[in-house]
């Protein structure tokens, strides 16, 4: 690493070839970050991103900063480099084309500024988040995840609300029965699809095995599954 410090603090500041020693330099402090868990190459890491984006800013590399962020508290414990996790990440959303994952690191953040530092407002910030990362969701894993996580939430929501009054049942009492009954239904429905995607299939289709001249007699589109070749 010492090479890529000395090449960095030898380059030209904001040209090309400068950024690009930053971005290795960044990459590589995230590698070591990953193998040893010492914060001091977590935070040159997050120095290297930072100074990328502020001389070529972009979106991902503002999630990417979040992202090492979260990692950081999720490891130490520490939960003062959140507030700055959960700015990027808002400044990022505006301009990234499949938000859904963003908005479900967004709650994810929130939840976890919660769960170290008790920050009010963060458990129900996470749940407005998720709403937008269910709206987005594209493929049924992100909408597996966001359900997971709503769940994880509620019970979190539910679990301050006794904290603060055991005498009463709290309203966040229904709200995690119906993230309960959301997931339910989604899975059910996931699971509906994917069973009518393998029964219409043209490999599964009775007429896929049919003779020519007999199908040719029958018709010439398949009311099996309307996709394989007659």
């Amino acid at each position: 690493m010492s090479v890529v410090g000395r090449a960095v603090g030898a380059g030209a500041s904001g040209t090309a070839a400068w950024l690009r020693l930053h971005h290795t330099e960044a990459t590589a402090y995230e590698t070591l970050w990953d193998l040893d868990n010492d914060p001091d190459d977590l935070a040159r890491s997050i120095a290297a991103w930072r100074t990328v984006h502020r001389d070529e800013p972009d979106p991902t590399v503002q999630v990417k900063i979040a992202e090492l962020l979260h990692s950081g508290a999720v490891r130490t414990g520490d939960a003062s480099g959140l507030p700055e996790a959960v700015s990027r990440l808002n400044q990022a959303i505006p301009s990234i084309k499949q938000p859904g994952p963003v908005w479900r690191q967004l709650a994810e953040t929130h939840l976890l500024h919660w769960q170290l530092a008790r920050v009010p407002g963060s458990p129900d910030a996470a749940a407005r988040c998720l709403d937008h990362a269910l709206a987005a969701a594209e493929t049924a894993d992100d909408v597996l995840a966001a359900h997971t996580l709503r769940v994880v939430i509620a019970n979190e929501m539910l679990q301050r609300d006794v904290d603060q009054d055991s005498a009463k049942v709290p309203i966040s009492l229904d709200q995690l029965h119906g993230a309960l009954d959301e997931a339910g239904r989604a899975l059910d429905g996931l699971a509906s699809a994917a069973a009518d995607r393998r029964a219409f299939s043209p490999s599964s289709c009775s007429m896929a095995n049919t003779p020519v001249l007999e199908r040719q007699r029958t018709s010439s589109t398949c009311r099996g599954c309307g996709s394989c070749s007659l």
